[in-house]
């Protein structure tokens, strides 16, 4: 069974939900992961080949993971790391088990004093292990974390708004930083993904642009895209690549509180555009994925809801659905 999934919190503090929807079908299914006082950021969430797991920053500045096997009902918690450790939202991640490696599950989060934490979890076992992956005064946004072809990769906005590349090998044998654009570039926690043979990076730019930037794995360096010009962008991008329709993606709240779309074939340009959703529908960083069929977008809607949209591979046409009403969401 293939299932779209979102999660959601409605308030600083308050309580965390997770919706999720089979692949084809109209109900959307609530469940309760953590209750009231337990969620104080957005949450971050992904499948791994057993279950889903979530994270999200707790009381106290504390770091919480929550975890449910495929099938079966109940959350289970974890706290990843105590009090005035984690100081934005977290973006989490899952290696899946190779010959080479055990599988495993990865939180970056921006620290104490702006440095920027990674941790991680062997799967099935239960300490959790933290690494310094930038130190103090590198990190002033929420970071992105994905899972590579050999190892992490971080992508964070630095204290001058400058845009920073950090990569770790499995075999945990430190972080290697990089810088991807200069002072005055970077306005929004950046997005990253990887596809195409290349690491790629999506932020807010200067003047409520819209910015990609892109390098082929194993070498230097960055190059920079504009995907949308000045006065285009009023959130935080989201980006991801598809395999099946051989393009990279990205959302974007509009300057109207639309919802925009963009995309990209892999190695052509120029970035195409296409409004997902008009004035006044879209009040939160929107996340956008692609699975088997097409695209699947979430984002905050009017009055704290929570709203999803669609579009299959090579169809013009958006399709939108309420997840959740008025007073459920604080993306």
């Amino acid at each position: 069974m293939r299932r779209h999934q979102l999660g959601e919190f409605p308030a600083a503090g308050a309580v965390l939900y997770y919706h999720w929807q089979t692949n084809g079908t109209k109900p959307w299914h609530k469940e309760q992961v953590a209750g009231r006082g337990t969620t104080y950021s957005a949450p971050s969430v992904i499948d791994n080949s057993v279950g889903t797991i979530i994270a999200a920053e707790g009381p106290h500045h504390s770091l919480r993971f929550y975890w449910q096997y495929f099938g079966h009902v109940g959350w289970h918690a974890e706290v990843v790391a105590g009090s005035n450790t984690t100081y934005s939202a977290p973006s989490i991640g899952s290696a899946a088990a190779t010959r080479a490696h055990v599988g495993s599950s990865q939180i970056a989060v921006e620290g104490p004093d702006n440095a920027l934490y990674f941790y991680w979890q062997n799967d099935g076992t239960q300490p959790w292990t933290r690494e310094l992956a930038a130190p103090a005064q590198s990190t002033f946004s929420a970071p992105s974390l994905i899972d590579n072809i050999g190892g992490w990769i971080i992508a964070a906005q630095s204290g001058d708004h400058s845009l920073f590349f950090d990569w770790e090998y499995y075999s945990h044998g430190g972080w290697n930083p990089e810088g991807v654009a200069g002072a005055g570039t970077t306005f929004s926690a950046p997005s990253v993904t990887t596809g195409n043979n290349s690491s790629q990076i999506a932020a807010d730019g200067a003047n409520g642009s819209l910015d990609y930037y892109w390098q082929t794995n194993g070498h230097v360096p960055w190059y920079a895209e504009v995907v949308a010009g000045p006065h285009t962008t009023d959130s935080a991008p989201s980006l991801t690549d598809s395999t099946i329709s051989k393009s990279s993606v990205i959302v974007a709240e509009g300057a109207d509180h639309s919802l925009h779309y963009y995309w990209q074939g892999f190695g052509l340009i120029p970035w195409h555009a296409e409004v997902a959703a008009g004035t006044a529908s879209t009040y939160g960083g929107p996340s956008v994925i692609e699975n088997s069929g097409g695209s699947i977008v979430s984002a905050q809607g009017p009055s704290g809801s929570l709203r999803f949209y669609w579009q299959y591979y090579g169809h013009r046409q958006w399709n939108a659905e309420h997840v959740a009403g008025a007073r459920t969401t604080n993306a």
